[in-house]
């Protein structure tokens, strides 16, 4: 294997490659699903709008008992099932 030095920069008495080429690795697809649980917040958003007064004891436990019926429709969802189990990094040639 020769070295073409067209495509090198010098550093020192090192030839240094400016930029990956012909590594193997420059036809790489990665495909990443990033799944953000925002259940926490809406909770906690829950409790500060119940812990000030901006909202009844009533109101708080209506509020939760939706939270609680739309995290079990979610996790029903086909789609939030899929997401869950796609947890592979894709890579193509």
């Amino acid at each position: 294997m020769s070295i073409d030095p067209s495509g090198y920069k010098k550093v020192g008495q090192t030839v240094v490659k400016s930029a990956i080429k012909d590594s193997g690795n420059s036809d790489v697809d990665v495909n990443v699903n990033l799944i953000v649980d925002t259940t926490p917040l809406a909770y906690a958003i829950a409790c500060f709008l119940h812990s000030t007064g901006k909202i009844s004891d009533k109101e708080f436990t209506h509020m939760i008992k939706d939270l609680k019926f739309l995290i079990e429709e979610n996790k029903r969802s086909p789609k939030f099932s899929e997401k869950q189990n796609s947890k592979q990094t894709i890579i193509s040639d």
